[in-house]
């Protein structure tokens, strides 16, 4: 099919769509009963939102899973990690969070674990706060953890491995 502008109403049903080239849909749902929705490929993907939120949940049980063969970047104005159970976020070179106002991890009843073959970053203007039953740490060089008001680490055993801990704040630790 080779055409300027193509309209269909109604149904459609392919058994194999392949698309070279750029493809701009305005609305996209994806129903992934039959099957899970993969991207795969060496372009990489980019989602780039400017005005609204971006949303990555699971409603009745899975698991949301962030792995990254080098590293893990998350900015903000405050970041926010919170669950009923486990966070963990491992990547082979830094995990960074840094938040212009706050950084926030909360596992209400259970564990946070950061995990990182080079550096770990927990920074914020305003406060870090990470609250666990057990917080480990573990980065094969350095761990920063910097706050301008407060940094908190509230669990029932802390765990921090590193060659070196920098815990930087203007008001209270």
């Amino acid at each position: 099919l080779d055409a300027s502008t193509v309209n269909i109403s109604g149904g459609i049903s392919l058994d194999s769509l392949d698309v070279d080239g750029l493809t701009q849909l305005d609305e996209t749902q994806v129903n992934t009963t039959d099957g899970e929705l993969s991207v795969t490929g060496t372009g990489g993907v980019d989602v780039n939102q400017t005005s609204s939120d971006v949303s990555l949940r699971t409603t009745t049980s899975g698991d949301i899973s962030i792995n990254a063969a080098d590293s893990v970047d998350i900015e903000g104005t405050d970041i926010v990690g919170d669950a009923s159970n486990d966070i963990d976020l491992t990547a082979q070179n830094n995990i960074d969070l840094v938040g212009s106002d706050s950084v926030t991890i909360t596992a209400t009843t259970e564990d946070v674990r950061l995990d990182a073959g080079s550096d770990i970053g927990l920074r914020a203007v305003d406060s870090v706060t990470v609250g666990a039953t057990d917080f480990s740490v573990s980065a094969g060089n350095d761990i920063d953890l910097t706050a301008s008001d407060s940094a908190s680490l509230d669990a029932n055993f802390i765990r921090l491995g590193a060659d070196s801990l920098r815990i930087t704040t203007l008001g209270e630790i």
